[in-house]
């Protein structure tokens, strides 16, 4: 047990079975402390005792009910601190439950706590005396400090634990990784083959596409003249023949009016230089004119 003056000085004694106290030096705490509860006593003055009236309900809903009534019933919040409750009288449905709170500022032992916690030593419990009796506050409720120093404690441990099996075992480990690797190697080496003979396909007709574009490029699309010329020709005419050669185009056809042609032609930007290549015929017999066209297209 580790007692605290108004002045932070503390006083450290080893509580035996029997319930006496010898005095220890502060040092034996810090060997003790890891396997002993710490327990520690604020000045008497520091301890706070409030009478409530709560609404009936569970151990686990009346702790919810007060961690939020503290901060509306006292100056402090429940972290602020150290504290515990007690069912003063039976509870009843309509009346409720009287509540005895005991409570000790965590300021009050900010500085003892500082020092302890600078030697390695954390408290386990507050001891609070009020009226005559003792009552042992949870030094952890609302921060859960001790249990997460544990669990660090605990996670450093299995660390340590796994690092020392992955020095153990890392040549095993290896060795059967090796073996499971080139297991794998030999039993994919069907399947590389079959993607290689894919790629090189694949390879070929790009070549073969690339060989196409260039000489689409060079002397046009055929697809794309045909539709140029079906939105460029009036619908009085049509064509009969359809010559393409290095972008030069020689038309031939009837139309009702052949002489329209070259205007309607030339005012298509992807047509250039329309001309005549040979005497406008008119035909009786269809009553149409014939006609024989050379252009060049291109942008």
């Amino acid at each position: 047990m580790i007692e605290a003056d108004d002045q932070d000085n503390l006083a450290v004694s080893l509580l035996h079975r029997d319930g006496s106290l010898e005095a220890i030096p502060l040092s034996a705490v810090c060997r003790l402390g890891r396997r002993m509860q710490v327990i520690l006593r604020p000045p008497a003055s520091a301890v706070l005792v409030k009478q409530h009236r709560v609404p009936a309900a569970s151990r686990r809903e009346l702790d919810n009910i007060l961690r939020h009534e503290l901060s509306r019933i006292t100056p402090f919040t429940a972290e602020a601190l150290f504290w515990r409750w007690d069912v003063a009288t039976p509870s009843d449905a309509r009346a409720g439950s009287a509540i005895t709170l005991t409570m000790v500022p965590r300021s009050v032992c900010a500085t003892a706590l500082a020092k302890l916690e600078q030697l390695g030593i954390i408290a386990d419990y507050v001891d609070a005396r009020a009226a005559g009796k003792r009552y042992l506050l949870p030094a952890d409720r609302g921060i859960g400090h001790r249990g997460g120093v544990r669990l660090f404690r605990g996670l450093a441990w299995a660390c340590l634990g796994l690092s020392i099996v992955a020095l153990l075992l890392p040549l095993v480990r290896q060795a059967v990784a090796l073996r499971h690797t080139e297991s794998e190697i030999a039993a994919l080496q069907p399947e590389l083959r079959q993607v290689q003979a894919l790629r090189r396909i694949m390879t070929a007709r790009q070549a073969e596409r690339d060989i196409l574009r260039q000489e689409t490029v060079r002397v046009g699309d055929v697809l794309e003249i045909l539709a140029t010329l079906t939105r460029a020709l009036p619908d009085d005419s049509f064509l009969t023949n359809l010559v393409l050669q290095h972008r030069r185009l020689t038309l031939s056809g009837q139309a009702d009016s052949a002489a329209h042609l070259i205007t309607t032609l030339s005012a298509n930007p992807a047509i250039h230089d329309p001309s005549f290549a040979a005497p406008v015929m008119h035909s009786e017999k269809v009553a149409a004119d014939i006609f024989l066209i050379r252009a060049t297209y291109g942008p």
